[in-house]
C-alpha cells in the first residue's frame, strides 16, 4: 500500500487499525489473484464507499451495491464505479456468473438468511473466481474476556444507533466452522483459497497485526473462497 493510500485509510477517513488491515489485505488478494487482468467486481454492502474508492483502482468495472443510499456523489462521478441502490445481499439483481471477483465487508453478521446471502454470491460469481468475505470473529479476544467473567455475548446483538442506517445489530458472528457449513450447503462447488487472520486486541484501544498463534483470538476473519 502506498503513501497515499495509507493515509486515505488512516487520516481522512479516520478508519481504526483494523480497517486499514482489512484495506491492505484486500489490496494485496486483488493483486495475487488477478496479475493479468483487472476484474468486473462486485461490493456488496458498500456503505458510503470506503473500500469502493480503493479498490477500484485494480478493477475493470466496479458494481458498488448497498441498501441504504449513502454513496457519496464524487464516486459516482468515477466511470469504473456503477453504484446499485436499494439491493438486498440476499437477492442479488444480477445475472448467474457474472463477475469476476466479489467481495463484502462488515455485512454477512447483520444478514437475517445468511444462507441466501452465501448462495446469491456464489450464483452471480463466475467459475474461477473468487468470493472475499470479511467478518468479525465470534471468538475474539474482547467476546472471550467477557466469556470468561460470565458476561458472554447472546446474538441479536445491538450495538447501538446509528444516523445513516438505523440499528447496528449483528444477528451472529462467526468462526470458520459457521462459513464452512454455510459453503457446504450452498449447492456449489467451492474451494477455501486463504483464510486471513486480520487484527489482534481490542478494538478502539489496543489493536496489532495478529500472530499466527493467537489467530483464533482474532478480531477479524477474511475469507477468499473460489468458486469451481
Amino acid at each position: 500500500m502506498d503513501k497515499r493510500e495509507k493515509f486515505l485509510t488512516l487520516r481522512k477517513e479516520k478508519k481504526s487499525f483494523t480497517q486499514f488491515l482489512q484495506v491492505k489485505s484486500l489490496i494485496k488478494i486483488f493483486q495475487k489473484y488477478n496479475k493479468n487482468h483487472k476484474p468486473r467486481a462486485l461490493e456488496t454492502g458498500c456503505g458510503c464507499g470506503f473500500f469502493t474508492e480503493l479498490i477500484s483502482r485494480y478493477c475493470s468495472s466496479l458494481y458498488a451495491a448497498d441498501l441504504y443510499d449513502y454513496f457519496p456523489s464524487r464516486l459516482e462521478k468515477n466511470k469504473k464505479i456503477k453504484y446499485f441502490k436499494n439491493v438486498d445481499a440476499q437477492n442479488l439483481p444480477f445475472k448467474n456468473n457474472f463477475f469476476d471477483v466479489i467481495y463484502s465487508m462488515d455485512v454477512i453478521e447483520h444478514i437475517t438468511n445468511d444462507q441466501s446471502f452465501i448462495n446469491e454470491g456464489l450464483r452471480v460469481l463466475k467459475k474461477g473466481g473468487n468470493f472475499i468475505i470479511g467478518t468479525p470473529n465470534r471468538n475474539r479476544l474482547a467476546n472471550y474476556l467477557l466469556k470468561i467473567i460470565g458476561k458472554e455475548r447472546k446474538y441479536p446483538l445491538f450495538f447501538g444507533y446509528d444516523p445513516n442506517y438505523g440499528k447496528a445489530i449483528h444477528q451472529q458472528e462467526y468462526v470458520p466452522e459457521d462459513i464452512i457449513k454455510l459453503l457446504k450447503k450452498s449447492g456449489f462447488s467451492w474451494k477455501m483459497e486463504k483464510l486471513y487472520h486480520i487484527s489482534f486486541g481490542l478494538l478502539g484501544y489496543f489493536e496489532i497485526k495478529c500472530p499466527y498463534f493467537l489467530r483464533n483470538f482474532c478480531q477479524f476473519w477474511l475469507f477468499v473462497i473460489r468458486k469451481k
